[in-house]
This record gives C-alpha cells, sequence and structure tokens, in this order.
C-alpha cells in the first residue's frame, strides 16, 4: 500500500496534516487502538499460551489478561488476577495460624512430608513463574509491526 498525495497549495496541505494528525490521536482510531490491536493480535495471545504451559490450567487464569487503554498512546497489558503478580515474580509470605492448620489437616488426610513439613514452617515460597514478561519479550516487534499497519490505515482513511 503507498500513500500517494497530491499538493494543489499550501492550505490544502495544512488541511490533509491537521486531518492526519487529528486521526492519530484520536482515542478510538489513533494510535492508542493501532496499539491495543497490535498487542491483542500478538501479545496477549502469546502470555495466555504460556499460562496454559505453566499452569497447566483449565480455569479463567487466561481470560484475565487483556489490555487497558492509559491515553491516546499508550496500552498497558493486564491480568486481572488477585494471585497474577505472585505467579509473574514469585515471593515469600508468613505462614498463618489458617494456612497451618489446613496444611496440619492436608498432612493427616494424606500422610505426604510436604504438607507436614509447610505446617512446620514460618514462610512459603511462591517461586516466579513468568508468563507476562516472556510473552512481551517474544512478541513486541510483532505487535510493533501489527500497530503500524493499523495507525498505516487509519492515515490512509485521514487523507483520502
Amino acid at each position: 500500500m503507498q500513500l500517494q498525495m497530491k499538493v494543489v497549495n499550501l492550505k490544502e496541505l495544512g488541511d490533509t496534516l491537521s486531518r492526519i494528525s487529528q486521526a492519530i490521536i484520536d482515542p478510538q482510531s489513533g494510535i492508542v487502538d493501532a496499539l491495543d490491536k497490535g498487542v491483542m493480535a500478538e501479545i496477549v495471545p502469546q502470555a495466555k499460551r504460556y499460562i496454559y504451559e505453566k499452569f497447566d490450567t483449565s480455569g479463567d487464569f487466561p481470560s484475565a489478561v487483556k489490555t487497558r487503554k492509559i491515553n491516546q498512546f499508550r496500552v498497558d497489558v493486564i491480568v486481572e488476577r488477585i494471585y497474577a503478580a505472585v505467579q509473574e515474580y514469585g515471593g515469600s509470605f508468613p505462614v498463618t495460624d489458617k494456612q497451618r492448620g489446613f496444611f496440619w489437616a492436608k498432612h493427616m488426610e494424606t500422610g505426604d512430608d510436604m504438607w507436614k513439613a509447610l505446617a512446620l514452617s514460618t514462610t512459603y515460597t511462591i517461586p516466579p513463574r513468568p508468563y507476562l514478561r516472556p510473552a512481551i519479550d517474544d512478541k513486541q516487534q510483532a505487535a510493533i509491526k501489527a500497530a503500524a499497519w493499523e495507525l498505516r490505515h487509519t492515515i490512509a482513511k485521514a487523507v483520502r
């Protein structure tokens, strides 16, 4: 797709550039919409694939990966689950009395020494299992290309 313009006078050029400028910053069809489409096409599906692989889940965790338009130039990838950041980055947590009771009950039920070890611990650690950062690393360039393609169409419409 080539963009061709015939300039008749400076006023026409100014009007065309003004239309392009307005189209680019329009929150419904401008840069942010192009970015959103690029991220939704490339990064979000990759993050969902990593969640399925790492967590072997059939639950709703993958469906929580979405985008949020922050302003006319920025889109964030969000994961709408309370445990999302802990899964991504890991962390250490104190064992509460309620958890300790649960761990003892599981040990009594199963005889598994893992539950006994957790019941006797003061903290437990959830290892990091990144799914979002690798998806961004793997698909960022593809998302940029998809966004550029979308923005190109927006500019072409503004020139017509």
